[in-house]
């Protein structure tokens, strides 16, 4: 079963904005910045936080965290994934611009990412103005 973590605790609210300053620490080290998705970035941020306080370690959300059979007490988890993890900085965004969790890109991949958010909102209306002059 999984362990309940109550998000508005005091304790919750100070792991959270650790994280917050770890992740902004993260992005400059390393010369990243925060893809434009604010859900995903607060739904990873969230996940970082609640396994920092049930593992001890800021475990990468999107990967299974288990008992480390070989260290009673100790977790682990899928490619021993601790934020930044290992494949990020070394496979994920230097390939393809963002990490699987698609919170830190390269500021190249988030230009891109609002060029697309821009391109989409400008054929959606024009696919308004093309329904409009339709049903006329």
């Amino acid at each position: 079963m999984m362990q309940q973590i109550d998000m508005s605790s005091p304790e919750f609210l100070e792991e959270m904005e650790k994280t917050k300053k770890f992740t902004d620490k993260v992005c400059e080290s390393q010369g990243w910045v925060y893809s434009i998705n604010e859900d995903v970035n607060e739904g990873v941020t969230l996940g970082l936080a609640r396994h920092r306080l049930l593992f001890g370690k800021r475990f990468c959300p999107c990967f299974m965290v288990e008992p480390d059979e070989s260290k009673p007490g100790k977790f682990k988890s899928s490619d021993n994934r601790i934020c930044p993890c290992k494949p990020a900085i070394e496979k994920e965004i230097p390939e393809t611009g963002i990490c699987h969790c698609q919170i830190f890109c390269t500021p190249e991949h988030r230009e891109a990412q609002i060029k697309e958010k821009e391109a989409e909102l400008l054929a959606k209306e024009e696919l308004k103005k093309v329904s409009k002059e339709e049903s006329k």
